[in-house]
């Protein structure tokens, strides 16, 4: 007997967890295109429209670049640093501690992207609502990016050309898709700090448990 020919081989929890992914196909024939018009109709393309939108994230992605920026440690040996300013709604930072290896500095951020990830250490999904921010990660590697295309903002972090062939570098990333950030910090909810002061508090635990000596921010 196959349990995978069973038609309740696919009533299993990787499916209770998601939300609504599957349908019977054409069962909803012109949903797609309806959708579209209706959106379209709704919040129209141009500049105050889906422009608008855009415009917000894009905005809330500058604020983020510069909290992050401004973003200062208690203790001087950590520092978190963003990679460069975003030209889209996409900000690249890392966490780095004074005198430390790439080595070792990869490690801690990838101690923060597993602690804010959307995936445990057995590799189980969780959903987002589970956690109060979560960050996605990238790695630059040499055979994707050259020294000469990275060098300049390598140094400037105090990495080497060979710590950078033999390691890559790990980063933290977060995309702004939110275009209520202002609305909410109106109303008293400031999103982006909370999450950089969230972030840093986790960066300051992490690296107390990979260095001897406290940490505080």
């Amino acid at each position: 007997h196959d349990d995978q020919a069973d038609v309740n081989y696919f009533d299993t929890k990787i499916l209770d967890e998601a939300i609504g992914p599957y349908i019977i196909e054409g069962s909803k024939p012109g949903a797609a295109a309806l959708a579209t018009w209706l959106t379209h109709k709704t919040i129209p393309l141009h500049r105050n429209g889906h422009g608008k939108i855009i415009r917000q994230s894009l905005a809330g992605a500058q604020r983020l670049y510069h909290l992050i920026d401004d973003a200062v440690f208690q203790d001087s040996r950590l520092t978190i640093r963003p990679l460069t300013q975003p030209d889209t709604n996409v900000v690249c930072y890392l966490v780095l501690l004074e005198r430390a290896s790439l080595t070792e500095n990869n490690t801690i951020n990838r101690r923060i992207y597993e602690a804010l990830s959307l995936r445990t250490a057995d590799k189980h999904h969780l959903m987002p609502y589970d956690h109060a921010f979560f960050v996605s990660r990238t790695q630059l590697r040499l055979e994707q990016y050259s020294w000469q295309s990275v060098g300049d903002v390598l140094t400037g972090f105090g990495f080497t050309k060979e710590e950078y062939s033999q390691e890559g570098l790990f980063i933290l990333r977060s995309v702004v898709m939110n275009p209520w950030l202002e609305q909410s910090k109106e109303m008293g909810a400031d999103y982006l700090s909370d999450f950089v002061k969230f972030l840093m508090n986790k960066a300051t635990k992490i690296a107390e448990s990979l260095i001897a000596g406290p940490l505080a921010v």
